[in-house]
């Protein structure tokens, strides 16, 4: 059989040599005062797990919060882990037969929430949980040296809820009265329509009572139908600067980010914000024609054959 070279080191690239991506990661320039979150509804996590590391990657979250992640505990985290990010997760505990206060229609599977964080980051879960399982909400508390901590949630609204699940979600964020709060998620209520009563009861009972601001502006969620803005990004922290929604080809929601303006010393570890990405091979000088006549003249007939050990030699 045929010999065909390498890209690396061979007449194809013989100038090729390992670079490091700039866009997935952050970089000495990056601004040492901000730190960048962002959410996706994913819809099934275990089998879109290559897309939250390509999201992680694309916009240099430092937090990724998903809504719909679809797991259960037969799922093990090791199942869905991503390199250099912490896991932290929360599945919907619902059976398919109960029916919560909050809800007008049975419990169904699905849902459940998570968040990643940059591995070394001091970022640690709040075991709290609100009383009511429809209430799929979850907490992580941001040390800060010489401030208060803050804190950054994850929620996951069922458009089916009754006006009684305000005053459950109200109780969980009632804890954390008077603290740094950022809550993503998709809330299944469109802030481009104000004037319809489901953002009327989230204003009264949400956003008015604890002053939190959605920094998304723009449609989320774009289908041939409509276009609404149902994943948010909630705080009370003025420095949450306004955020952007990108498309995302593998949802039909987009990720929302944004930056907030602390110091990433206190949040991120020295090894985190110095991190340097693995080696990659650069094919940009490839001789794409010679590797097409190599390939033409090889003798690839071999690699058709049923027998294994008439595939090599």
């Amino acid at each position: 059989m045929k010999h065909i070279p390498t890209m690396y080191g061979s007449p194809l690239n013989p100038n090729a040599t390992p670079f490091r991506p700039k866009l997935p990661h952050r970089n000495h320039n990056d601004p040492p005062h901000q730190i960048r979150i962002g959410h996706i509804n994913i819809c099934s996590l275990r089998h879109k797990l290559y897309v939250i590391d390509s999201i992680i990657r694309k916009h240099n979250l430092d937090v990724v919060a998903i809504t719909e992640t679809w797991l259960d505990n037969s799922v093990p985290d090791t199942e869905i882990c991503i390199p250099r990010m912490n896991l932290f997760r929360r599945d919907r505990t619902c059976k398919q037969q109960c029916t919560c206060k909050t809800s007008s229609t049975p419990c169904r599977k699905g849902g459940g929430v998570c968040m990643y964080v940059k591995t070394g980051s001091k970022f640690s879960l709040v075991q709290h949980h609100p009383d009511d399982c429809n209430i799929e909400l979850m907490w992580l508390r941001a040390k800060r040296h010489g401030q208060t901590p803050m804190y950054i949630g994850c929620l996951y609204r069922l458009p089916s809820m009754q006006d009684n699940y305000w005053d459950s979600l109200s109780r969980s964020i009632a804890q954390l009265q008077g603290e740094d709060i950022v809550l993503m998620g998709d809330i299944n209520i469109n802030f481009l329509t104000t004037s319809s009563s489901s953002y009327k009861a989230l204003n009264t009972n949400l956003l008015l009572p604890f002053n939190l601001h959605n920094c998304i502006h723009d449609p989320t969620r774009i289908t041939p139908t409509s276009s609404t803005s149902i994943d948010c990004i909630l705080s009370n922290i003025d420095t949450v600067a306004q955020g952007t929604a990108h498309d995302c080809e593998h949802s039909d929601h987009c990720v929302v980010s944004t930056t907030i303006s602390t110091d990433r010393q206190n949040i991120l570890s020295d090894q985190q914000m110095n991190s340097t990405p693995e080696p990659r091979r650069d094919f940009s000088r490839t001789d794409m024609q010679l590797l097409d006549n190599l390939l033409q003249a090889a003798d690839l007939g071999r690699f058709q054959s049923s027998d294994v050990n008439d595939m090599v030699e």
